[in-house]
């Protein structure tokens, strides 16, 4: 943790001192009190940048604005790029919808609060929406210390969220590259979201020297050059996430009652554990999770002891075999010798005969889904795989930011919305929404008529006392520019006739 800039700090102190909303990119937002000390902003300061939060009025959403420390700020190429290249699924959704702000997302003209300074001061910030739920962190500490409890189903569940992201990423040829306790958020029981994409891999994104290498506790050992550091552009490439999805999947898995207390950031493992070959709590964790799953404890055991991110297991074999260990769970019948039997049946797709588990056959007939052999079933994975991937290119995933409900919308849309400062809203919200600004179009129109300069023709807008008191005056209405040259005209005639 580092101190926060007394400038930064003061810009949106002063800001939350007035108790008004500003306009950005079409949303009324002010600052939220801190919960102790209510006459400063709500922030967070870590490393990278400081996160102020924001609260929406009157919907009561919150929102993030984050002002990177100089030496730590990506370029504006980036960070203008990042959002182009990430996939559109849900869990993304704080990266689909983030803006990097200019001077035209502060609506000057609708918002209360105006001053030069913030107007300023929000120039090359990004101003990105609250995910829902809590940090893995704290759920981790809530587990520790007995006021949760996570049953093993649910656990499985919330590491398939997380394998299904970074699968999704893979297939974008993406990594987020920071994979954490801090970033990864639980919300609904077991839907995952992640945040911070500001050092996001993609190959048509230029590497940022200043990026970080990843946090304590997730940090593959193959990253070290030396001791003490770690070489950030070592994960400056695909499959970059395999190694902290494992210890990810390992945390959700198994924290506990029973676990130690939290290493580093929360975290189940130390640096030092991880970066020890064949160190004996971590090996003592595999066994642990090989008591649950045996197949999960060996792919953990192939994570720890990886030299290559490639030599990581896959999204994919994560995926098979947490939802092998799920369907056993919940969908075998009481029988449960049906779960260690096999049968033959003839695929659907070729026609061949092959052998396959009990329980997985009734459980498929049950839903009514195709019964494949391994060859045609990874083929209609990958083809499903691809047209998500597709669609997800084409329309990303958004929720809206009035009612919070998950829609889809064209990216070419998207982008165009967050370039223009506009709200992104489902279509309901966007009728709502057109009708409340056309309100307050009609209230300006009264409130500031439209005249035309008796100078230079030109139309301005004159606030509706104002303009009375001037005709009342028997005098013409000028526009702001024509006025200030005609009262220094005045002003000089007045210091010459002195």
């Amino acid at each position: 943790m580092t101190t926060t800039d007394n400038t930064c700090t003061e810009v949106v102190d002063d800001w939350l001192s007035s108790n008004l909303t500003a306009r950005i990119s079409g949303l009324d937002l002010k600052p939220i009190p801190h919960p102790i000390l209510p006459n400063s902003a709500q922030c967070v300061v870590k490393g990278q940048a400081s996160v102020f939060f924001l609260r929406q009025y009157p919907h009561g959403h919150t929102w993030l604005l984050k002002k990177f420390a100089p030496s730590r700020r990506p370029s504006d190429l980036y960070l203008e790029a990042v959002t182009r290249c990430l996939p559109g699924g849900a869990s993304f959704f704080t990266c689909t919808q983030r803006r990097l702000l200019t001077a035209r997302h502060l609506d000057w003209r609708s918002s209360e609060y105006r001053d030069a300074n913030l107007a300023g001061w929000l120039e090359g910030t990004v101003l990105m929406p609250k995910v829902p739920g809590s940090p893995w962190a704290s759920i981790g500490d809530s587990l520790r210390d007995g006021e949760a409890q996570m049953p093993t189903e649910q656990r499985l569940r919330v590491s398939l969220s997380l394998v299904d992201g970074v699968l999704r990423l893979e297939a974008a040829s993406c990594a987020h590259r920071d994979l954490s306790s801090t970033n990864v958020f639980l919300a609904g029981g077991y839907r995952i979201y992640l945040i911070d994409w500001d050092c996001m891999y993609h190959p048509q994104l230029p590497f940022q020297s200043n990026t970080t290498a990843g946090t304590m506790g997730y940090i593959a050992p193959f990253m070290r050059v030396s001791q003490g550091s770690w070489d950030a552009s070592r994960s400056w490439r695909p499959c970059a996430d395999r190694f902290a999805m494992a210890v990810l999947i390992a945390e959700f898995m198994l924290i506990g009652p029973d676990s130690p207390p939290p290493r580093e950031d929360g975290t189940l493992f130390s640096q030092t554990h991880l970066d020890e070959p064949r160190n004996p709590f971590v090996e003592e964790q595999v066994e642990a999770l090989r008591r649950i799953s045996r197949v999960c404890g060996d792919l953990l055991a192939t994570a720890v002891s990886a030299r290559s991110y490639q030599a990581c297991p896959s999204p994919q074999e994560w995926q098979s075999a947490l939802r092998r260990e799920l369907r056993f769970m919940v969908s075998v019948p009481k029988d449960r010798t049906l779960s260690r039997s096999s049968v033959q049946h003839p695929c659907a797709g070729c026609g061949s005969v092959f052998l396959i588990n009990a329980a997985k056959l009734i459980e498929l007939q049950d839903r009514g889904k195709a019964i494949l052999c391994s060859p045609c079933l990874s083929r209609q994975l990958r083809e499903w795989i691809a047209a998500r991937q597709e669609r997800d290119e084409a329309h990303p995933q958004i929720a809206c930011e009035h009612c919070q409900r998950t829609v889809r919308l064209a990216r070419a849309k998207l982008d165009d919305l967050r370039s223009k400062a506009k709200p992104i809203l489902c279509s309901v919200c966007l009728g709502q929404q057109l009708r409340r600004w056309e309100v307050e179009r009609q209230n300006r129109e009264r409130e500031m008529p439209r005249i035309v300069c008796a100078k230079c023709g030109k139309e301005a807008r004159v606030r509706r006392e104002k303009l009375l008191a001037i005709r009342a005056k028997g005098r013409v209405a000028l526009c702001p520019a024509c006025l200030t040259t005609a009262l220094q005209s005045h002003a000089a005639r007045l210091r010459g006739a002195v």
